[in-house]
């Protein structure tokens, strides 16, 4: 998988969520699905951080040279998360005042959920590459399950996918692992 492909297309969702946050939520929030709604709260609870981490652990367990980069996966899943805790409180956006799914009391930018689960995204197409694309996938059910509930902007999740998948090659590349 070609990290810039993903990049900039990341960065292109980024710009356009600069430029329409507000409309873009209040669409999809405007135009919820009643039924879609606890299937959503589903695929935003697996994809938290907890999840992802264990899911994502589970595949390296499960490929015998793979166990040797969980303590790579863990280092880029906890840096991860903690540069998105330090940059929440830095950044304090506050979430979009759209009727929510879910209560959350902390700042919306980044998404801590989409910088989870992009964070792994390297390791599983080195070690995974025929279910890459289902992740990639279920990646972006996390993104916009953020936004459905409305707890998120378009923006706070495409920037923590990017902080997820940056720092993912970052990691990777401190500890010499090709990818």
């Amino acid at each position: 998988m070609r990290k810039d492909w993903i990049i900039g297309v990341l960065l292109l969702f980024l710009i356009v969520g600069i430029f329409f946050d507000k409309q873009i939520v209040n669409f999809v929030v405007g135009h919820r699905i009643y039924f879609l709604n606890p299937i959503m709260q589903y695929i935003s609870l697996i994809g938290s951080a907890f999840f992802v981490f264990l899911f994502s652990t589970l595949l390296l367990v499960f490929d015998k040279k793979g166990r040797k980069y969980i303590p790579a996966l863990w280092l880029t899943i906890i840096l991860t998360l903690g540069i998105v805790y330090l940059l929440k409180i830095l950044i304090a956006r506050p979430r979009p005042l759209v009727n929510t799914l879910e209560n959350i009391s902390s700042y919306a930018f980044p998404s801590g959920h989409a910088a989870g689960v992009f964070a792994p995204l390297l390791l599983i197409d080195k070690f995974y590459p025929k279910i890459k694309w289902i992740w990639l996938g279920f990646a972006v059910l996390v993104l916009f399950s953020r936004i459905y509930l409305g707890v998120h902007y378009l923006s706070d999740v495409i920037g923590g996918a990017l902080i997820g998948y940056l720092l993912s090659i970052f990691v990777l590349r401190f500890l010499k692992i090709s990818f």
